[in-house]
């Protein structure tokens, strides 16, 4: 039997919701490592107890052919200083595991927001399977918006196959990371109610007491002095949610069970009429997919629900959608009124049927099974006429001119543009663009001779301008590109850095909601010497501008970081997109971001990392833990250094100070 490591977003232990359900439809033809959420050791006498276990990759059997791997944390897990060990943490546990199984891996499943696929690829498929909005969902989850992307984008990059809960929620992803997403959403477990079997008119509410709840809509059907059976815990940490369930659940007519076995519900669902799902209408909310309705439904009651996508997405006469407080308890009564014919109870039956869990399992089976899309080639005629621009030894004045000015800059800008710009380039999946290389009229002969030989097979155009005017830029581009299209998509790449394969693939396939726009591929790497970090920055210098020919606008119509002040901004997550490397002769370039192992993107950067050293554990614990926060601490100074001086000087006073600055470090020297 192979194994599927399934890596959960809850403990085995929790609340039976989506993760474990799937788990245990998949291990009906599996093995099944299940992976808990990370918890701090402090908090969890078991976790503790099965340290030792966890870190050699030792689970736990607690169900047929499901074995459960706990994951240590240090306390304070949301923590930045502490987030980082606890990525090391989980890879040394997962890692172990896979390690230690004699099994072949079908696949890993991973549904968590926090935890990162393992680092060593074993066989099989890596799904990614998005559980809720977790872009949205930050204050639920008490991890920074910032944590939550970086951890996405990094799983994004790694897995073959993404799905998510909801239509809503697939596209939102898709729209996020630039790839398809399956819509696999949360299932429910067929069953039936006894024939002859009596009901009471009560209503029943299963789940987690939390402020993802509409109590307005929960408070008017209370007020109807209906008995309301909840069943399920509070996770009520905001003072006014707390106020307002402690006043609701002291109700006569409200019997508030708290934490209750499956089995268990499933029985108290038998006895009942109506159930409901009275959910905010929020944006989190609108990409979820409420387990409560399914089940309702397969417990063969009549429900009311919140008119989110999910409701009308399930599309069942046995649901009724309320947009207001008391729309929701008048349809309530409605439902307590009106008998369930037998046809209601076959469409209820073969909704649940149509949606078990057994059918997901099956599904993500099939996804787990499916050819992955690594390396495949990317040959798409273009739609849109576009040019990379290139700067590469333009006359240039204040701070650059001093930088260009030391001896040997050249020499080394032309190794640096052999060693990654230009293999970059050449390299990527998608030939459907042209790139356009500026130089500096004076050249010296020897780069006038090596430039003719590197662009001998046309795959840059030199052109020689001492300075570039928006009108002349914009003639030498239509003259490049033929202008066959009726859009304009330009690229800015510094000449000593690279990009990704399928970066042209990635930024022509951007659906841009009006022109002009900016588009920036937030994730890249950074290199130093023999390292290399993983960065998130959302006004990189790899920024590209799409706009119709009729109002042509390039990316050159502002500084890199300044372009969302004049136009519309579309930011990509997904894999590291571009290489930025940082050498002595940078103008502006330092090292940022987190120290990462080269080996998993050197598929997407061929010959570029191959000069990076082997990561060890140590090295990343003390990078997340002492020399990361310190870059920030640094990157934190500057900024707010940099943001007075423009307060007192203006944004032109910036150059004057670098200039200041580095006369007077040369003459020093």
């Amino acid at each position: 039997m192979e194994t599927i490591v399934y890596m959960s977003g809850t403990r085995w232990d929790s609340l039976s919701g989506t993760d474990k359900m799937l788990a245990t439809s998949l291990a009906k033809t599996h093995h099944i490592l299940w992976v808990d959420h990370p918890v701090p050791l402090t908090s969890y006498e078991d976790v503790r107890r099965h340290l030792v276990r966890s870190l050699r990759g030792v689970g736990e059997d607690v169900a047929t052919n499901i074995s459960r791997l706990r994951i240590p944390a240090l306390p304070g897990v949301s923590k930045p200083m502490v987030r980082r060990s606890t990525d090391v943490l989980v890879r040394r546990c997962v890692g172990a595991a896979l390690d230690r199984s004699a099994r072949r891996i079908a696949g890993i499943v991973n549904s968590s927001p926090i935890m990162l696929f393992p680092s060593r690829r074993p066989e099989g498929t890596r799904l990614l399977h998005v559980t809720d909005d977790w872009l949205a969902g930050t204050n639920l989850m008490g991890f920074t918006s910032s944590h939550l992307i970086r951890v996405l984008e990094e799983n994004i990059r790694s897995a073959d196959a993404i799905s998510a809960v909801s239509e809503e929620l697939a596209a939102k992803i898709s729209r996020f990371s630039g790839r398809p997403v399956e819509v696999l959403p949360n299932g429910c477990t067929p069953a039936t109610t006894p024939s002859g079997s009596s009901r009471s008119p009560v209503v029943a509410l299963v789940g987690q007491l939390n402020n993802r709840l509409d109590l307005d809509a929960l408070e008017s059907v209370a007020a109807t002095e209906v008995p309301l059976l909840i069943i399920g815990p509070r996770a009520d940490g905001d003072p006014v949610v707390r106020s307002r369930l402690d006043a609701l659940l002291s109700r006569p007519n409200v019997d508030w069970r708290g934490l209750v076995a499956q089995e268990d519900v499933a029985l108290l669902l038998q006895s009942v009429s109506v159930g409901i799902t009275p959910y905010a209408d929020t944006e989190f909310n609108r990409s979820s997919f409420p387990l409560k309705t399914l089940e309702y439904l397969a417990a063969g009651l009549r429900v009311v629900a919140t008119d989110l996508p999910s409701t009308r997405w399930i599309d069942s006469p046995a649901i009724a959608a309320a947009r207001t407080p008391t729309e929701f308890s008048q349809l309530v009564l409605k439902a307590l009124r009106e008998p369930t014919t037998r046809e209601l109870r076959k469409d209820m039956d073969a909704t649940a049927r149509q949606h078990s869990w057994d059918s997901r399992g099956a599904k993500i089976r099939g996804l787990l099974s499916a050819p992955t899309v690594e390396g495949l080639a990317d040959d798409v005629r273009p739609t849109v006429d576009h040019a990379l621009l290139t700067r590469f030894n333009l006359p240039s004045k204040g701070f650059e001119s001093l930088v260009r000015a030391k001896d040997g800059w050249l020499h080394n800008r032309v190794e640096l543009f052999e060693r990654y710009c230009l293999p970059s380039v050449r390299a990527q999946t998608r030939k459907g663009f042209h790139w356009i290389v500026y130089f500096d009229p004076e050249s010296p002969k020897w780069l006038l001779d090596r430039i003719q030989d590197l662009s001998a097979d046309g795959l840059f155009t030199p052109i020689f301008r001492a300075e570039v005017s928006a009108d002349e830029l914009l003639s030498d581009i239509e003259e490049v590109t033929g202008r066959q299209t009726q859009n304009l998509l330009t690229t800015n790449v510094d000449n000593d850095d690279g990009l990704a394969a399928d970066f042209v693939a990635q930024v022509q396939d951007v659906q841009c909601s009006e022109l002009p726009s900016a588009i920036y591929l937030s994730s890249g790497l950074i290199k130093g010497d023999a390292s290399v970090y993983l960065r998130h920055d959302d006004r990189n210098a790899f920024c590209s501008v799409r706009s119709s020919w009729s109002a042509p606008v390039t990316c050159w119509s502002a500084w890199h970081n300044q372009l969302s002040e004049i136009m519309a901004t579309e930011e990509i997550g997904g894999p590291p997109a571009w290489l930025q490397v940082v050498h002595g002769l940078n103008v502006s370039n330092r090292i940022r971001g987190r120290l990462v192992a080269a080996d998993p993107f050197a598929d997407r950067f061929p010959g570029l990392l191959d000069d990076v050293a082997t990561v060890r554990t140590l090295e990343l614990v003390r990078d997340a833990l002492f020399e990361g926060p310190v870059r920030l601490l640094r990157d934190g100074l500057r900024s707010a250094i940099k943001a007075a001086t423009i307060r007192l000087l203006g944004r032109s006073g910036i150059d004057r100070v670098k200039v200041f600055l580095g006369q007077s470090r040369r003459e020093i020297e």
